[in-house]
């Protein structure tokens, strides 16, 4: 977005109540045509991240998953509570209320897209690509509750498979950003790429671990990259950011891989603050400061430098 100078006046006389009138007028205009454009966007990305999740949802279904190794069994966890008023269908309060995370994550983000649109500070793609990541965290939230409240098979694969189009989603931003314009191919192709290697589950018994660490790798890889692009190499806010990402997938990996380890270690504590439901903070924190990030890129763009300071 270009910067306006101050015009020279051409009289010293006061607009006149027209002149505002018409100018009031143009920016009401110029709100509503950029509302428009907004919701235009969201729609778009909503009906994208939803085909998406009904072809998951559809094809979780076909017998070729019954394979796939999930966590179905309450002993694979480490959350226990003794409160009997509790019911019998919520075994793990913290583990089921913290996926209301992901969904609050997601609106909070989809909220502050819009304004940062309607004010100027976001171009239509670099919306659309916020909004998508929004609404996939919107609509992670009811599908992990539904994992662990069911604590089924085909809802244990929905939920494995619907991480990693969080990851792909990362170097599709990263690329699109640094290129300065959004290509329909290059991101179906990707997103196509990122669903069907949750096949390798399907192949081998590690097959969804290691299609989430080629993943982790690729948006690690790309936030890196993002750092040391020479025009954002010295935004402190992105490097910051994208730290905290880094640091909070650590945390979602490590906290979950760490879940019956660390209530061995303290079972007073782990038993009820378990690995798993840090893991599951950490992770709506990684979604928060991947968009914080982007963010300090959008208002870089914008010609805004506070965002290479945002923290």
């Amino acid at each position: 977005m270009r910067r306006h100078g101050p015009s020279s006046p051409t009289s010293d006389r006061a607009p006149s109540s027209s002149s505002n009138a018409n100018n009031n007028s143009n920016l009401a205009a110029n709100r509503n045509l950029l509302a428009g454009e907004y919701i235009s966007l969201f729609n778009a990305a909503f009906g994208h991240v939803t085909c998406g999740l009904v072809f998951i949802l559809c094809m979780s279904q076909c017998g070729i998953f019954d394979v796939v190794q999930t966590d179905t069994d309450l002993s694979r966890y480490a959350e226990r509570h003794s409160l009997a008023w509790l019911p019998t269908w919520l075994p793990m309060p913290l583990n089921t209320a913290v996926n209301f995370g992901y969904s609050f994550c997601g609106i909070y983000w989809l909220l502050r897209v819009k304004r940062l649109f309607l004010t100027g500070s976001l171009s239509r793609d670099a919306a659309y690509l916020f909004s998508v990541f929004a609404v996939m965290a919107t609509a992670y939230g009811p599908v992990q509750l539904a994992r662990i409240v069911r604590m089924s098979h085909n809802l244990a694969v929905v939920d494995q498979w619907v991480t990693l189009p969080f990851f792909a989603w990362v170097p599709i931003w990263v690329i699109s950003t640094v290129t300065g314009h959004l290509s329909a191919g290059p991101i179906l192709i990707t997103m196509v790429a990122s669903l069907l290697s949750y096949l390798l589950a399907v192949v081998t018994d590690v097959g969804f671990e290691l299609a989430l660490t080629l993943h982790v790798s690729a948006a690690m890889g790309s936030g890196i990259f993002l750092c040391l692009y020479p025009e954002l190499s010295s935004a402190t806010g992105l490097i910051k950011n994208v730290a905290l990402a880094a640091l909070s997938c650590v945390g979602f990996v490590g906290l979950k891989l760490l879940d019956h380890k660390l209530a061995n270690l303290c079972p007073a504590v782990f038993r009820i603050v378990s690995g798993h439901f840090l893991s599951k903070l950490a992770d709506v924190m990684q979604i928060h400061y991947v968009c914080r990030a982007f963010e300090c890129v959008a208002l870089i763009a914008a010609g805004n430098d506070d965002g290479r300071k945002l923290a």
